[in-house]
């Protein structure tokens, strides 16, 4: 019981409750005794009355108590069970952490390196069109050449 008492005493709100409580079963004990006035024994029965009302309540609060302690338990249990948690999977976390920045870099790496892999590729494609074009330009001049030369040859032997 006096374990109960500190846990309830340290919640002031369940205090002032239970005072509520005591103080509206004494009010409704006084209140049905004031009717049976007339009953003999009006004031040991309100007094039986109010005895047994507050041995109700305090089994009340000692079970709120009770429950209160348990639940303390299991919290108190549960913080443990985190904080063990807690350290069993922080390394393995910091180490994932730690290989996902390092894939972050490498794919930044791979991704200036893509990027610059295409520039070069438009480039050369720049480059191998140009000379595509500029082979063009010196086979149509071949072409005139030798057909310029058969029509001089012709124009010459014709003389």
């Amino acid at each position: 019981m006096a374990q109960s008492s500190y846990a309830i005493a340290g919640h002031r709100h369940v205090v002032d409750r239970i005072h509520r409580q005591l103080h509206n079963t004494c009010k409704i004990a006084f209140c049905h005794s004031a009717s049976n006035q007339k009953s003999a024994g009006g004031k040991e029965s309100l007094t039986a009355l109010a005895a047994a009302r507050l041995a109700r309540l305090e089994l009340l609060a000692d079970r709120q108590a009770q429950s209160h302690d348990a639940v303390s338990q299991q919290l108190g249990k549960l913080q443990i069970r985190t904080r063990i948690l807690g350290r069993d999977t922080s390394p393995p976390l910091r180490k994932v952490q730690a290989e996902s920045m390092h894939n972050a870099e490498v794919m930044s790496k791979l991704a200036a390196k893509v990027e610059q892999l295409d520039t070069d590729v438009r480039d050369t494609q720049k480059l191998l069109g140009a000379l595509q074009g500029a082979t063009s330009k010196q086979l149509e001049l071949r072409r005139h050449k030798v057909a310029w030369k058969c029509c001089y040859g012709r124009a010459i032997a014709a003389l």
